[in-house]
């Protein structure tokens, strides 16, 4: 275990160095609330009802970019990547901060 988040820490690096972008919050254009790890937001063309909640946005030096999020249809929660252009809806709701 240890060792597969050490390679993922290293791999982020090496991007980071590169020039990738990690963000953690983010203003989307024409919603009212920012994306802030936690949150919940809503997706176009998901299944219904799904719910995700944000976690980071990442911008290549090419300029493409998606936001990375975790969740989906009630009990069958996983990672996804979406265009940051399909997000439907902000929750105005905080995330809890533990």
């Amino acid at each position: 275990m240890r060792k597969r988040k050490k390679a993922k820490n290293d791999l982020r690096d090496e991007r980071m160095a590169a020039g990738w972008v990690y963000l953690k919050e983010v203003k989307v254009e024409g919603k009212k609330y920012p994306l802030m790890p936690g949150r919940e937001l809503k997706i176009k063309g998901s299944a219904r009802g799904s719910i995700f909640r944000f976690h980071e946005l990442v911008r290549r030096p090419d300029g493409v970019e998606w936001i990375t999020v975790y969740g989906g249809p009630s009990g069958h929660g996983q990672w996804h990547s979406f265009e940051l252009s399909r997000v439907s809806w902000i929750s105005r709701k905080l995330p809890k901060m533990v």
